[in-house]
């Protein structure tokens, strides 16, 4: 992509940074790949490897500062050493620093010094909303932990009808969609499924989460539509044998609809 220039189309990067474990493949908790720090000589050479790509021209930067997304930045041993010694590297190589938002598993947190914006692991976090309430709670925990003979299956039409935004700061969160989850491919019983996932139940949901955008406090306004079907999370907004270009066509709708209050950053 960065040698050829295609697609001409905005983007940015985010680290992965945690291990490898055998229970994404439906396996034991074997370790297949370990993710390691071994210092601030390994940061260094990190952001060197990705200088090309954060001066490539379609990399979305905030303040000529490169957009750069922390998976699990709690598993980074002293976590604030390592984005300042990345912030003065960036800002020696021309940018006025590093814009970095973390990903906090599944609860809203401002998390450690030094993110510029926070967002949300989903589906983790629908989850976490929607058990809110008590009886769901204890639905929920008798089911996960209990009835291992069955996927764990949630409406999505109630997950969504409960994921209130008046709930979230309106500061540093930016908000982390979903249209559709289902990990029974690859964890069988132990999936979870989100049922009855439709672009227009979608369609709605994402126009509740740009309304909450528009009215943030703060000057730079994201939203992260998480579309990762890397090991079958049934997770996409590709075209579908069920409903065809539906989902990308309810992102197209809704952000046409309120192409006059957005901007890009």
């Amino acid at each position: 992509m960065l040698k050829t220039g295609k697609p001409d189309f905005p983007f940015c990067l985010a680290w992965a940074n945690h291990s490898w474990i055998g229970k994404w493949h439906g396996l034991k908790d074997d370790m297949l790949f370990e993710q390691k720090y071994p210092g601030e000589e390994d940061y260094t050479a990190h952001f060197y490897h990705l200088l090309e790509a954060f001066r490539d021209e379609r990399y979305i930067k905030i303040n000529n500062k490169p957009v750069f997304i922390i998976y699990s930045p709690e598993e980074i041993p002293e976590t604030k050493r390592f984005l300042d010694l990345w912030q003065k590297l960036a800002i020696k190589n021309g940018f006025n620093g590093i814009h970095f938002i973390a990903i906090n598993y599944n609860k809203v947190e401002l998390g450690k010094d030094g993110f510029d914006g926070h967002t949300v692991h989903q589906p983790a976090h629908y989850i976490s909303v929607y058990e809110k309430n008590l009886y769901s709670r204890i639905s929920g925990f008798c089911k996960r932990h209990n009835l291992r003979m069955f996927p764990f299956v949630i409406n999505y039409e109630r997950l969504i009808s409960r994921y209130h935004f008046n709930d979230f700061p309106k500061d540093n969160f930016i908000p982390t969609i979903v249209p559709n989850w289902d990990t029974t491919p690859r964890l069988n019983t132990m999936g979870w499924v989100f049922h009855k996932s439709t672009p227009e139940l979608f369609k709605k949901h994402f126009e509740n989460t740009i309304k909450f955008v528009i009215e943030q406090k703060n000057e730079h306004k994201m939203i992260f539509i998480k579309s990762w079907n890397e090991w079958a999370e049934g997770n996409y907004l590709e075209p579908d044998l069920e409903w065809g270009k539906g989902f990308l066509s309810a992102v197209k709708e809704i952000k046409t609809k309120y192409s006059s209050k957005l901007s890009s950053p």
